[in-house]
């Protein structure tokens, strides 16, 4: 009973915050992106852990403002006779969300996927790069 009452809440939990935390050693331990943002005067990148996960199984997208990062990771196929003792590894589908801190160049935006690190380039809009403005005598 104690295990169905905890199971329950942690459902609760994961749906209200997009993570996993997990009390049964059946189900994964957390669901999360974690990720990295990094600022020049041109761009910003931001980097994401995905390791396990495809290039064709991440969606980027950047609307209003905000860069949409949905990836899915497929379970690690077993032996049939193998039966799950404990699993850590997450599965299914991630999701995160970066509110960015300038207009992006749209068209601009590059992303790839190298050994589990997804990076994502968004170079800044014109209009939202510092400009120098020159001082003149009146």
């Amino acid at each position: 009973m104690y295990w169905s009452v905890m199971e329950a809440i942690s459902r609760d939990l994961d749906r209200l915050s997009g993570m996993e935390h997990s009390v049964s050693p059946r189900r994964p331990a957390y669901r999360s992106m974690p990720v990295n943002l990094y600022q020049s005067e041109d761009a910003v990148t931001v980097s994401a852990e995905l390791p396990g996960v495809a290039p064709g199984d991440v969606d980027v997208t950047v609307a209003d403002g905000v860069l949409h990062l949905v990836a899915e990771r497929k379970p690690v196929e077993r032996g049939e006779n193998d039966s799950l003792v404990v699993q850590e590894q997450p599965h299914g589908k991630f999701m995160r969300r970066v509110r960015l801190p300038f207009p992006v160049a749209a068209d601009e935006i590059s992303a790839s996927l190298q050994q589990g690190v997804l990076r994502v380039t968004l170079p800044k809009r014109a209009d939202a790069k510092p400009r120098r403005i020159d001082v003149t005598s009146a």
